[in-house]
This record gives C-alpha cells, structure tokens and sequence, in this order.
C-alpha cells in the first residue's frame, strides 16, 4: 500500500492537469497509453519531442487514475480484512464468555436447588456442616 501511495504522490507532483487531454479522442488516449507502456526510455528518445510529450503525459494521467484506484481497492482489502478478524475474534470472545456465565447460571442453579432442599428438610444451618 506504502509503495502505491508513493507512486501516486510522484505522479500527482507532476501537477499535470487532465484538461490537457481534453480534445484529444478516447481512442487515442488509450492508443498512445498502449505505445507509451511498450516503450523504454531508449525508445522515448527516439520519438519527436511533441509525441514524446503526448505519451508521457497521458501515462502519467492514466497511471494516476489506475494508481488511485488500486490504492481504493487495496485499502478495501484490508479495512475488510481487518474486519472478519475482529468479528471472529469478537465471537470467540463471547463464546468464552457464555459459557463462562452458563457455568455460573450452573453453579446458581445447584445452590438454590441444594438451598431449597435444605430447607424443606428443616435442617437447622449450624447442624447442616
């Protein structure tokens, strides 16, 4: 996540604006992106100067919209990650604990049933110990 995020503030840093490609057609935009994810750097040099500039700059929109989006979907990936834990985690918490208190409702249970049957056998309670 770290390194998208990274990615995404050097290609926001660029402070290329998308109106840039604002009269360029979407057929185009998606060719030159094409052209511009084959090339290396040696074959960038080898271009015009102006087709050089229309390659980099829609990579850089492109790659900024496609960076932002991924850093929206890993950050769902995790946040929902993190959730199914805590609410395992939770779950098991409360199973402990309703057995817990099934074990004391248990023990209530059996002293007021041993309370009831002291007492309708009159047995004094100093003569009962």
């Amino acid at each position: 996540m770290n390194r998208l995020l990274d990615r995404l503030e050097f290609l926001r840093a660029m402070a290329l604006d998308r109106t840039v490609l604002s009269a360029v057609p979407p057929h185009r935009i998606a060719r030159l992106r094409r052209q511009g994810e084959r090339y290396f750097a040696g074959d960038l040099r080898d271009i015009s100067g102006d087709r050089r500039l229309a390659v980099l700059a829609v990579c850089v929109l492109e790659w900024r919209s496609a960076i932002a989006d991924a850093v929206a979907e890993t950050h769902d990936r995790i946040v929902g990650k993190t959730w199914r834990e805590a609410k395992r985690a939770c779950g098991a918490r409360a199973d402990d604990a309703r057995a817990a208190l099934k074990d004391t409702l248990q023990g209530f249970s059996n002293l007021g049933s041993a309370l009831l049957e002291a007492h309708e056998d009159q047995v004094p309670l100093g003569d009962a110990v």
